[in-house]
This record gives structure tokens, C-alpha cells and sequence, in this order.
């Protein structure tokens, strides 16, 4: 058997001294080489050390890009729980946002973040302002994440009026899934959706 399968954590202990990251841990799903997202972005995911300190230095100086393949190095779905840095890599976002506040990309991915869905306590208001900018800078997804919250009253009153102008407001801006909702309206609402009563 392999040491780095009986030491993975001091595999990235050790990778992280060599590295030299000034304060920034090793992404676990870097130093174990699990895919992370990056179609949607002009830059792409680290490969090599060298990359990876690139991609750090962008980050730390506030590139929207960079900042979020980090995020998504430390939050990877792929990576064992205990070991996603949840925090870290929302600071990533967080010092980004300042710098590019309209930036689609940032927002959404920060809207994400508020609604809990990666290991920061869920914050609706949060979520719903960083996704109406998503939308309104280029990212039709954070309409259409409005709209899903609505309609599923999720840390939102339930709103079957305001979740179908979020996802038309999707729709127009380019997102299929949402433009199919709203072309299958009252199906999709038999289908998927359980209306609460007041």
C-alpha cells in the first residue's frame, strides 16, 4: 500500500510547508486530484503546483476567477467533509467581492454560499441580494435561484407570483432549465411543487 494512502493528511502537511502558501492551506482536493468544476471559467483549474501558487496569487490579490476555483478546491462535494475549509475559502469570495462587485460569477457563487449550502450558516437575505446581482450582471442562474427559493418557500415565504418572474427574468437572461419552467408553468407547479397554506 501506498504511503500516501496511509498519510494523506501528512501529505498535505507536507506539500504545504514545500509550497510555501504564506497562510494559505493546500486545497485537500488539489493535493488528492479530485476534479473540480472550471467549464464556466476562463481559467482552469490548477494542475501543477506552479499553477496552483498562480492561481493563490491571483486569489489573495482579489481575481474574481481565481477566487473561486479556490473556494471550489476547498469546498469540493468530493472532499471528505472534515476536511473542506468552508471558511477559507469563503474569505477567498468575500475579499474578491470587494474589489468586483459586479461580478456575476462572485455573486452567484456567494448567494450559494448564504443559502447554507456550503457549511456557512444560511443567511436568506444575504442569498437573495447576492443572487438578484448575479442575475442583473450576466448570471441568469441567480434569477432562477430566486425563483426556486419562492416557489419552494425556502427561507422565503412561499411566492408562486414572484418565483415566475424570477424565472422568467431567468429565462430571458439565457438559462434553459428556468426558460423550460416557465414554458411548462402549471405542469411544473402539479409536478414539483407543494403548496403551502397560509
Amino acid at each position: 500500500m501506498s504511503y500516501k494512502k496511509l498519510f494523506p493528511t501528512m501529505m498535505v502537511m507536507v506539500s504545504a510547508v514545500s509550497f510555501g502558501q504564506e497562510g494559505n492551506a493546500i486545497p485537500y482536493a488539489f493535493a488528492h486530484r479530485i476534479p473540480i468544476y472550471d467549464a464556466d471559467l476562463k481559467l482552469k483549474a490548477p494542475k501543477s503546483e506552479e499553477e496552483l501558487s498562480t492561481v493563490f496569487r491571483m486569489a489573495n490579490a482579489g481575481d474574481p476567477e481565481a477566487s473561486i476555483l479556490i473556494w471550489r478546491l476547498y469546498t469540493n462535494h468530493m472532499v471528505p467533509e472534515p476536511e473542506r475549509k468552508y471558511i477559507e475559502g469563503l474569505k477567498f469570495l468575500e475579499n474578491a467581492i470587494v474589489k468586483h462587485p459586479e461580478n456575476g460569477k462572485l455573486n452567484l457563487a456567494l448567494g450559494i454560499v448564504h443559502r447554507g449550502q456550503f457549511g456557512i450558516k444560511e443567511n436568506s437575505a444575504k442569498a437573495v441580494s447576492y443572487y438578484e446581482k448575479a442575475g442583473f450582471y450576466g448570471e441568469p442562474l441567480g434569477y432562477g435561484n430566486i425563483g426556486t427559493m419562492y416557489v419552494h418557500g425556502l427561507g422565503v415565504a412561499q411566492d408562486i407570483d414572484k418565483a415566475y418572474v424570477y424565472f422568467q427574468k431567468a429565462a430571458v437572461g439565457g438559462d434553459a432549465e428556468a426558460e423550460m419552467i416557465v414554458k411548462s408553468w402549471d405542469e411544473f407547479l402539479k409536478m414539483y411543487v407543494k403548496i403551502k397554506s397560509k
